[in-house]
Formats: C-alpha cells, sequence, structure tokens
C-alpha cells in the first residue's frame, strides 16, 4: 500500500508450509546465516513481470516473525513491487510471495491540465453553493456571507452533507454497524554530522544535508526498543542511544447511556520494524 510520495507499507502471512517447502531447496551449509529479507523493485515503466530489468534492486532485513513493514523508498513518482524471502549468506534469494505493483504518487501538483474539465467561476460556484445546500447559483458573496454567520465553534465540510440540519433516523438495535479503530505512529528525529553514519534498529538511515533525519513507523501495543547508533565519519567513534516506548491501549464501550465499560483489555503485539 502507499503511504505517502516517499513511503510504502508492506503486510504479509505466510503459511509455515510455503516457507518449509522453500527451506527445503536449500544444502545444509546454506541454511546458516539465513535472513528474512524484503526486496524492493522499482518498476517504474515496466510491467510486474519484468523484474530482472527493475531500474533498483534492495534488500531490507527484517524479523522472521515480523508482519508488515514501513518501507522508506525516498522516490515520489515511481513504481515498486515487493517481494518477501529468504536470502542465503551466499546471497540467493528464495521469494515466498510477492506484492501487487504499485505507484506512488508525485509531491508536487500536477503538470497536465485538462482543457476539457475547466468549468466558469459562475457554474463552479453553483455546484458548491448545490452540494453544501446553499442553493443553486450562490455567489462567492453568499458563500462568504453564510459562513460568517456559522456559530464561532466552528464548521467542517461534512456539516453541509445531505441531511446534516434534519433529524436522522434512529436505526434499531440489530441494523447497527457502528465500530471505531485507532492506531499510532512514531515519528523519530534526530541530527549529527552530515558525513556521519546513521542506523535505526541496525537499518541504515540516509542524512539530510544539515545532518538531521527522521523516521515514522507504525507503533503497536507494548514496548518498544529503539537503538539509534552513528559512527563518525572517520569510523573511530560511535554513539548509541536507545529510545524506549512503551504503548497501551483500551477500548471500552458504552451503549444505551450506560457507563463506559471495557471491552478488550490492552494486549502486547511484536513490533514488526523491532527485530
Amino acid at each position: 500500500m502507499v503511504r505517502d510520495p516517499w513511503w510504502i507499507y508492506a503486510y504479509w502471512e505466510i503459511r509455515p508450509e510455503i516457507e518449509r517447502a522453500a527451506r527445503l531447496q536449500l544444502a545444509p551449509q546454506e541454511t546458516i546465516g539465513l535472513q528474512s529479507v524484503l526486496r524492493v523493485y522499482d518498476v517504474t515503466d515496466l510491467s510486474a513481470e519484468d523484474l530482472k530489468n527493475a531500474h533498483r534492486v534492495s534488500d531490507i532485513p527484517i524479523s522472521s516473525l515480523a508482519t508488515n513493514w514501513y518501507i522508506h523508498t525516498d522516490a515520489p513518482a515511481h513504481a515498486f513491487i515487493v517481494e518477501i524471502g529468504l536470502r542465503t549468506a551466499q546471497g540467493r534469494f528464495l521469494p515466498l510471495a510477492r506484492s501487487n505493483r504499485l505507484m506512488c504518487p508525485r509531491c508536487a501538483p500536477a503538470e497536465i491540465i485538462d482543457e476539457g474539465w475547466k468549468i466558469s467561476d459562475e457554474d463552479y460556484w453553483a455546484l458548491i453553493g448545490e452540494s453544501c445546500g446553499w442553493g443553486t447559483g450562490a455567489s462567492p458573496l453568499d458563500v462568504q456571507r453564510m459562513i460568517t454567520q456559522l456559530p464561532s465553534s466552528g464548521f467542517s465540510p461534512g456539516m453541509f452533507s445531505p441531511g446534516a440540519f434534519g433529524s436522522a433516523k434512529t436505526p434499531k438495535a440489530q441494523e447497527r454497524h457502528f465500530g471505531l479503530w485507532v492506531k499510532t505512529e512514531l515519528i523519530l528525529y534526530g541530527g549529527t554530522d552530515p558525513k556521519a553514519k546513521v542506523t535505526i534498529q541496525g537499518q541504515p538511515v540516509g542524512l539530510r544535508a544539515d545532518g538531521t533525519f527522521s523516521l515514522r513507523m507504525a507503533l503497536p501495543d507494548g514496548t518498544q526498543t529503539i537503538p539509534v547508533e552513528g559512527t563518525s565519519p572517520d569510523g573511530r567513534e560511535t554513539r548509541r542511544v536507545v529510545t524506549v516506548v512503551t504503548q497501551q491501549t483500551t477500548m471500552q464501550t458504552n451503549l444505551d447511556g450506560q457507563p463506559a465499560s471495557d471491552s478488550s483489555s490492552s494486549r502486547r503485539l511484536i513490533d514488526a520494524n523491532n527485530p
């Protein structure tokens, strides 16, 4: 899945028999130092089957227990395919599963302007006015005046959806499909000498021109240990900073005016970005 122009998100589920079959293809000496990796192919302007001609191929070592991973591609407007597999110490790669082909969005407005979709200002405001419930042909002055008359607490586009000011029919209890989900992300950032080398959880991180860096990752429940290591440009000095983050999520339910009660307790999850 595309996360944004610079990041993609991979998730997978490998059946045990698939991995066992792959391991049976290895000689005994090849099982020593065997590593689970994500292999990322840059297939911009290529078909999904043309991996051998990929513009760029990179491997990301991962924990064998991981089931998802954020991948920093740093390549907007590029297409990617990701494989998960086993890599031997000799460099042999055995793929276990392959992703769909995805395209990262541009990091800029589109350069192409389709003249066929241009409309006049009058038509534009007519459409906006009708969709927001202000009536066909509302002028910019009408819109501005109505906005100033809204309550001072603010407004959101959802206020102007059909039926927003009317009374909605309460669904029957057995027809309720209400849900709520919450996810947490962690942003880790810092800085060092621009020519230094930095790793986070053993993975190299690119530095900006001023030596700063940042990393965005999912934060599941539990305690996550995130080591950050920097090595000076001459390789003579190494410094290590370990960040420990604890996340706990508890879901509570309030139904028919009853006090909220815990419907699920917090649980410890494996951090996919923490081998």
